[in-house]
């Protein structure tokens, strides 16, 4: 199934709704958590992984200014998804504080069928909109994992207003709900 994004480009069922599917993932490991599988061996590194992760989000979202044209700064000049990295990182947490290793493998898989449409998309909507001036982006900024980039760029651009005005905060408190959940489930069995 496809459908239309808010500038007329092609976008593919899961573009359209990785926001539900972002909130199914960890309620699925809870809900295994609570079923008794999981452990606790991994809760600190899994919530410090999560922390990583939702600190680049906060980072990002300071940075990112939609609407505005292209951003080049802040951990974009690192990244093109830092936003998407933080995701992933923080999802890999999220199966490390359930203690559910097993997890992480689905969750890989899962994220890159969810996630490599997305980009690619945006990717392609960009080109379009911002055209030579993304192409010069592309050329400087690696798609996700965050080798090489522009680390003069990196240190500018964040403002403490933009991470209330992208409502950042919604996943600071989403990731703190879900590790205080799954730390009293495992908790109580002991």
């Amino acid at each position: 199934m496809s459908g239309r994004g808010s500038r007329g480009h092609d976008v593919t069922w899961p573009v359209k709704h990785r926001q539900v599917l972002n909130l199914v993932g960890p309620a699925i490991l809870v809900a295994l958590v609570g079923l008794g599988l999981g452990n606790h061996r991994y809760f600190r590194a899994g919530v410090s992984v999560v922390l990583l992760g939702q600190l680049l989000r906060i980072w990002a979202a300071g940075c990112l200014r939609k609407g505005a044209g292209l951003t080049p700064h802040g951990p974009f000049a690192l990244t093109r998804n830092p936003l998407y990295l933080g995701s992933f990182t923080i999802g890999i947490g999220q199966c490390l504080v359930c203690g559910i290793i097993e997890a992480i493998l689905v969750f890989v898989i899962l994220f890159a069928l969810i996630y490599c449409p997305t980009i690619a998309g945006e990717e392609r909507a960009l080109t379009a909109d911002l055209g030579e001036s993304y192409q010069e982006y592309l050329k400087t900024a690696p798609r996700f994992l965050p080798f090489g980039g522009n680390w003069s760029l990196a240190r500018r651009g964040f403002a403490t207003r933009q991470v209330f005005v992208n409502r950042e905060y919604e996943a600071v408190a989403a990731n703190a709900v879900f590790i205080f959940v799954v730390f009293v489930l495992t908790n109580l069995r002991g």
